[in-house]
């Protein structure tokens, strides 16, 4: 029967019944099967396995260099972040000098156009006050850079006249509107309310 089995058979077959004769005949009948372990050679295996160890170490190299430049990088942006704290503190600080600054600036050019206004104002203000005669009355009078608005009471309408004609012949008067004109019985005089225009 042995030599009409195939040959790694026949071999295993002779190496059990080699083990039962090595084994004392006074057990019995043995009818646990014994597995014999038949080393295989594994030679790619080996090969994938040592590659893949390889790229494992590789891969573990990378991510401890990453490591270590992440932390170098956070301590340095720490590091800059505690040296800026200051510098945000000075800014904040021009900041409001600077705030301060345009206040203070327009303040004087408020200041500076205020004197300028009141130069011009001044002229002009000359000219609408000096040539009011004696037998004008003023009631109030407006006057801004660039008009005046004046109430005036006067007996006689050559003197209204006379003043209006002042008026115009002078260089700082461009215009001049009669607003309204009223005689008060009781009184015999009228009351005039003049807006004017300066050039």
């Amino acid at each position: 029967m042995l030599e009409k089995s195939p040959p790694f058979f026949r071999q295993k077959q002779e190496k059990s019944h080699q083990n039962q004769q090595n084994q004392p005949s006074n057990t019995g009948p043995n009818f646990v099967l014994q597995n014999e372990i038949v080393p295989v050679k594994y030679f790619y295996y080996d090969k994938f396995a040592k590659f893949f160890q390889k790229i494992a170490l590789l891969i573990s190299l990378v991510f401890l260099a990453l490591l270590f430049v992440n932390i170098y990088l956070t301590l340095r942006l720490e590091s800059e972040r505690l040296m800026l704290v200051p510098l945000a503190d000075q800014v904040d600080d021009y900041t409001s000098t600077r705030v301060t600054a345009a206040d203070v600036a327009k303040k004087i050019q408020f200041y500076q156009q205020t004197l300028t206004d009141r130069v011009t104002l001044g002229n002009k203000s000359k000219v609408i006050f000096s040539n009011i005669g004696t037998d004008i009355k003023l009631e109030s009078a407006l006057l801004t850079p660039q008009s005046f608005s004046m109430i005036i009471e006067v007996s006689n309408p050559f003197e209204f006249a006379n003043l209006i004609s002042k008026y115009m012949e002078s260089e700082s008067v461009g215009q001049i509107v009669l607003r309204s004109a009223d005689l008060t019985p009781s009184t015999k005089k009228y009351r005039v309310v003049i807006d004017g225009v300066f050039k």
